[in-house]
């Protein structure tokens, strides 16, 4: 093999690394955003959720946030 070859075969072996590298921290970027962020209900803890639950004001049947029954 001559100069010119080991060369060549450097370059793309860096080359190669570098598109390794991209390649991998891309993959890790959609693995990320797809772990999703929260896991419990949607309606959990809204303060204008109606029926019983425990609130501000202790447990009880709650109306747009307000306790209705004592």
């Amino acid at each position: 093999m001559k100069k010119s070859d080991y060369k060549e075969l450097g370059r793309n072996l860096l080359l190669g690394s570098v598109d390794v590298v991209i390649g991998s921290v891309m993959a890790a970027a959609v693995i990320v955003s797809a772990i999703p962020t929260r896991s419990s209900n949607i309606d959990d803890d809204l303060p204008n959720s109606n029926g019983w639950q425990n609130g501000s004001q202790g447990y009880g049947y709650y109306e747009n946030g307000v306790k209705m029954y004592d």
